[in-house]
């Protein structure tokens, strides 16, 4: 028997093909895997084209319905609700897969008269604020798209305690529809495995994520430069080029791994003797959380988004955002194996305890039957 029919909206402009080039893919999509396997029919609607049907056998229990139209984003966006009206209509239940987005799943959910959750696993409008300012125009923009997809909603759901006291700070008239759900690990492939040594290392730091201005790796470089540390830097992104020129005396110590596939991941990690985030400003950052659900030591910065989820020498580390600090907590990292060690079990013991796929989507579905149900 079914326990409803949920029906995601993926970010404006995403697509299954964008996640598989990326190699987010099986990340983003063993949630709804779970939800399937608890009994729930799951649509996906994203705004790739016809080629995100290739995807089909990968998503059993699920449809996806695509751009076939070749339509401009914010065009589709709007004619979602009409050009799919009869698979919606059999929906239980509207969800963004991202607040960017969310103002055109709030229009079909209002057209179709069905319940609308707003989710953001990360502040939109805090993120925009960051990059340009809270004053700007696009930031004034995104805000006030925000607030209406947080009128019309039946729920909102963000990640973090964090983001739940921003929106109650903005607009404490919304704050009784937030929910925390966190981000989730697979905890079975991201895992420890027994038998692997810290001799049997090949990199003492990794950094996963875009190569993009908030992920700061600009400073994480700069921290190695005079040492003899070897780094994996896993990613694709806008400032690859420049950084690989600023940084070619490394080219000994870094090796620029680019996009890999995310099943490829958990090995990576287990070969590096530290994760590092040093971004500016994060939301609930799925990467550290897979590091950690791996048993890696983590180093994080400490802003909001990595401190919500890193206790300093608890379950990790937490350093400034300069190359000095950081250069001088790798230091402490790379010479302390017992410190690693510790810190590794306690942030793998901190995944089980709090972030585990099945949790999450226990989570989610008490949710769904809540909504459903009234």
């Amino acid at each position: 028997m079914s326990l409803g029919h949920i029906a995601v909206f993926m970010t404006r402009g995403g697509s299954l093909q964008a996640w598989e080039k990326t190699g987010m893919m099986e990340r983003e999509i063993s949630l709804y895997r779970a939800l399937v396997e608890l009994g729930y029919k799951i649509t996906l609607v994203t705004y790739g084209n016809q080629l995100d049907q290739q995807f089909s056998p990968k998503l059993a229990g699920m449809t996806i319905c695509v751009n076939r139209w070749g339509l401009k984003n914010d065009l589709y966006g709007r004619l979602i609700p009409y050009l799919h009206f009869f698979r919606l209509k059999q929906a239980d239940l509207f969800k963004s897969n991202q607040f960017d987005g969310s103002l055109f799943v709030k229009y079909a959910a209002n057209v179709l008269n069905k319940p609308f959750i707003a989710r953001g696993g990360y502040s939109w409008s805090g993120f925009i604020k960051e990059k340009w300012g809270d004053s700007s125009e696009r930031h004034q923009e995104v805000f006030r798209e925000e607030l209406s997809v947080f009128k019309e909603s039946d729920a909102i759901v963000v990640t973090t305690s964090r983001m739940k006291e921003d929106i109650a700070q903005a607009a404490p008239e919304y704050s009784e529809k937030v929910s925390v759900i966190p981000n989730y690990v697979d905890t079975k492939i991201f895992a420890p495995v027994n038998d692997f040594s810290d001799h049997d290392k090949t990199y003492d730091f990794i950094c996963v994520g875009r190569l993009n201005p908030q992920k700061n790796l600009s400073q994480v470089l700069k921290a190695i430069r005079g040492t003899g540390y070897r780094v994996a830097i896993v990613g694709e992104g806008e400032l690859k080029e420049e950084l690989q020129s600023e940084f070619s005396d490394l080219s000994g110590q870094v090796d620029w791994l680019g996009v890999v596939p995310h099943q490829q991941l958990p090995d990576l990690i287990r070969k590096s003797r530290v994760y590092v985030l040093a971004s500016l400003y994060e939301g609930h950052p799925k990467t550290l959380i897979e590091a950690m659900s791996c048993g890696a030591c983590v180093l994080g910065s400490d802003v909001p988004g990595i401190s919500d989820v890193i206790g300093h020498q608890q379950n990790g580390y937490l350093c400034g955002t300069d190359s000095d600090e950081l250069r001088r907590s790798m230091e402490v990292l790379s010479a302390d194996g017992t410190l690693r060690d510790s810190l590794g079990k306690a942030a793998r013991a901190y995944v089980l305890g709090h972030l585990s796929i099945e949790a999450i989507a226990a989570q989610e579905s008490a949710l769904y039957q809540r909504l459903m149900a009234a």
